[in-house]
């Protein structure tokens, strides 16, 4: 989903066949949780090179 701040316009893009993962069990959830576990890790090295 895009939000476009300028037009005040939402826009979803929605499918149904996998778009990630060709995983046979890996769900949007599980792309999302390593996705945000990899975030953390880059800003706790960041933090740690500038503190």
């Amino acid at each position: 989903m895009v939000y476009e701040v300028n037009t005040k316009e939402l826009h979803a893009d929605y499918k149904y066949e996998s778009v990630y993962s060709n995983h046979k069990t890996k769900t949007a959830y599980h792309v999302v949780k390593e996705w945000l576990e990899e975030v953390k890790n880059q800003k706790s090295e960041k933090d740690m090179e500038h503190g």
